[in-house]
């Protein structure tokens, strides 16, 4: 089973709100924007994922606003998990010593492989553009095959 072709940025709306949520320079580009929930300690936050050129970024309104902007050069792991060691839909994304638990994700597996060529490109001083889409892996990756790895710098 093969990748899903690397994802389109996202259409004009999705980047209307985007730049409207966080506080990030009007060229950042947001590819792709996911329906996820942030575990903080035992409570769930549901809310949006967005993947953008330079930055994940979480935004949710349930119990006040929570807000969250991590630099993707900033990260230093990422790894799939299981939610309730049973369902395969997280991502766990560490920074510095914080690990981040993103829960819920309908296509974990696409979501993790965008953050990751994100991450790689942000390691290497890569930036996509627009044009050019997300940087490309391999179509065929272990993500597919439904092994599970942890990247660590």
């Amino acid at each position: 089973m093969a990748c899903s072709v690397p994802p389109s940025p996202a259409k004009a709306t999705d980047k209307a709100t985007f730049h409207s949520l966080f506080n990030l320079p009007a060229d950042e580009i947001v590819f792709e924007d996911y329906s996820a929930a942030l575990q903080e300690k035992r409570i769930l936050i549901h809310g949006r994922l967005y993947i953008a050129q330079n930055y994940l970024c979480f935004h949710s309104i349930m119990f006040g606003t929570t807000t969250r902007v991590i630099p993707m050069r900033d990260i230093t792991g990422l790894a799939k998990r299981n939610f309730a060691l049973v369902f395969p839909n997280a991502i766990e994304v560490s920074v510095g010593s914080e690990k981040l638990f993103f829960t819920s994700l309908m296509t974990r597996d696409v979501a993790f492989q965008s953050i990751y060529n994100l991450w790689s490109a942000a390691k290497k001083g890569a930036v996509p553009s627009e044009a050019s889409g997300m940087p490309g892996l391999p179509l065929c990756c272990d993500c597919c095959l439904g092994i599970s790895r942890t990247w660590a710098l």
